[in-house]
């Protein structure tokens, strides 16, 4: 009765979020032969998404996993089973307290592409987690894909993801586009644009767009106020990459290009496509079902 007591509990605390009021956080999942369902690999923003917000990032190896069926799994991710999970913490990747040596979640588990489910006991994972207020022990995944396999695409981008974000001066969340201005050149086609960004710890942020005759245009972005120009874009797959690419809107808000000429916001915007094409496109998962 105590066992049933507990589990009913850890089953309301993780509901929100490992049943259907989440499940747009979810990756998509695609039909296989077998008539089944599977999760796509996941990309780099998938993990920055749910790692940079996540109290808990744990190595975890699992030592039970018991198979939840019944109320407690009616929320569970259509084509997943749900499983009760006691597993002991290898390592502690960050946390902004004190974390058992063993813990206890929820997780809503996707066959594979050959339909059938992972054995979990004795496997190794990354979790992404949050505590649950008085239930010492216990974790919720802050996402029903917050558990990851030790694979490139996955657990292993973790660690690396978020000792880059916890670093002396790292890319900070970008709130807005501040403000853009632009000085057109003495040659017709030359030019510079700079675009100040706000970000949310206040740390100075700017993009700084050059145009010259007979050149393709190069841009850079200063975390900080001194612009290096030779810096030149940031590499795919890294925090500032994610920061800009996953986080900047499509075009320039009107309000940022508002104090000037309209020849001179046509060129910040055409600038700032510049920006936009360098970056590439933020490879989500597409959610939902």
């Amino acid at each position: 009765m105590r066992q049933h007591s507990k589990l009913f509990a850890i089953a309301l605390a993780s509901a929100a979020v490992l049943g259907g009021s989440r499940a747009e956080m979810a990756p998509a999942q695609t039909r296989n032969s077998g008539n089944s369902l599977s999760v796509k690999p996941m990309t780099y923003a998938d993990v920055a998404d749910i790692a940079l917000a996540a109290p808990i990032a744990a190595h975890v190896r699992i030592r039970k996993a018991s198979r939840i069926k019944g109320e407690q799994a009616a929320t569970a991710l259509p084509g997943r089973r749900r499983f009760l999970v006691e597993a002991d913490v290898t390592a502690l990747i960050r946390s902004n307290g004190q974390v058992p040596a063993r813990i206890t979640y929820l997780v809503d588990i996707a066959p594979n592409a050959l339909g059938k489910f992972p054995k979990l006991p004795k496997s190794d994972q990354v979790i992404l987690a949050q505590p649950v207020a008085q239930m010492a022990g216990t974790v919720r995944l802050v996402s029903p894909d917050a558990q990851l396999p030790l694979t490139p695409d996955a657990g292993m981008r973790v660690r690396p993801l978020l000792v880059e974000a916890q670093a002396a001066g790292a890319a900070p969340r970008i709130r807005a586009i501040r403000e853009a201005f632009h000085t057109a050149g003495t040659v017709a086609g030359e030019g510079e644009t700079q675009i100040f960004m706000e970000a949310e710890n206040g740390q100075p942020l700017s993009l700084s767009i050059l145009r010259v005759s007979g050149q393709a245009p190069a841009w850079s972005v200063a975390l900080g106020d001194v612009v290096d120009e030779g810096a030149g874009p940031p590499q795919r797959d890294t925090l500032l990459w994610y920061r800009l690419a996953c986080h900047l809107p499509a075009r320039l808000p009107d309000a940022a290009t508002a104090n000037l000429s309209e020849s001179d916001a046509q060129a910040a915007q055409a600038d700032y496509r510049v920006v936009m094409d360098g970056l590439g496109r933020c490879d989500r998962t597409p959610k939902g079902y």
